[in-house]
């Protein structure tokens, strides 16, 4: 009869190799294989081998947590940095990459602004949330009105002037807000006294049309603009030289007629009582219609 010999007891060993840095900052650190060599061996050096490999990887999500904040433009500019809106996360693996879906705002962001911040690791791992940035600051829309001198006996329209009668300038004047003080202003357009205050005076020397724009900038350094447009109709009577008389040209509509219109010479003095005994005279010559169709349409009016 044969004996089966039977070596024992069986003595097991492993060995490993890593591939894991001993650098924390590097992603090696967190992302690895270990090879693992496994020996079997009996009393009589009989032995057998098997390798294991183990990966390991960093799959945990950082949570990334909010936190709104409040900005003030100067100089119509505001930033942010991703610091200013993280409120804190939860992970084991560090250092943190952090972007925002916006950094920079400008007077048209005034307001509530949502902003998406993003926190992600070495291994694109990420998770987001999202931040309401308040930015203080205004564009400041606004008119422009125009405030002649005196408005009597011209129909009162503010933005028409005649020369010759009535208001010979007016005043620009800006209204705004008090929320954005203090306004530096800058106009353009010819004939004004300043080009740098909120209500300028306009004094024409010639008929014609003249636009006025005005820039506002606030104390945010947010900008607008406006425009006036001021009719200026010249209805002086000037003599073969250029001078003018002292009078002025009265288109005269005579009483019961709708197209006989005549061309009148008078005196200044005279035009308060011409006006309130005769419905539908203009200012200026017959036919010169500077100011529009019905524009420079003369009428008793009180201030």
């Amino acid at each position: 009869m044969q004996q089966l010999l039977i070596c024992s007891p069986v003595v097991v060993t492993s060995t490993q190799v890593s591939t894991q840095s001993s650098n924390v900052n590097a992603s090696s650190y967190y992302n690895y294989v270990i090879t693992k060599t496994w020996r079997a061996t009996d009393v009589s050096g009989n032995y057998s081998e098997c390798l294991q490999r183990v990966t390991v990887q960093d799959t945990t999500k950082p949570i990334a947590i909010c936190k709104s904040v409040t900005i003030y433009l100067v100089n119509g500019i505001a930033s942010i940095t991703p610091s200013d809106l993280f409120n804190g996360n939860s992970s084991s693996c560090n250092p943190f990459n952090y972007s925002v879906s916006n950094s920079i705002f400008n007077c048209n962001n005034a307001g509530n602004n949502n902003v998406v911040l993003t926190v992600s690791d070495k291994f694109n791992n990420s998770s987001t949330c999202t931040s309401i940035v308040n930015v203080v600051g205004a564009v400041n829309s606004f008119t422009i009105k125009s405030i002649p001198t005196s408005i009597i006996n011209t129909g009162g329209i503010y933005t028409n002037l005649y020369l010759g009668y009535g208001a010979q300038s007016t005043t620009l004047e800006v209204l705004l807000p008090s929320n954005g003080e203090p306004y530096t202003y800058s106009w353009t357009g010819v004939g004004l006294s300043n080009k740098f205050i909120s209500n300028p005076i306009f004094t024409p020397t010639k008929g014609g049309t003249f636009n006025f724009t005005c820039e506002v900038t606030n104390k945010y350094g947010c900008k607008s603009t406006s425009t006036i447009s001021i009719c200026v109709l010249d209805v002086r009577v000037y003599d073969v030289n250029g001078n003018a008389t002292g009078k002025i040209y009265m288109c005269h509509k005579p009483p019961g007629s709708t197209n006989n219109f005549q061309q009148l010479e008078l005196n200044p003095s005279t035009v308060a009582t011409h006006i309130e005994n005769h419905e539908g005279c203009k200012f200026g010559r017959c036919g010169e219609e500077v100011c529009g169709t019905t524009a420079n349409v003369a009428s008793r009016i009180i201030n």
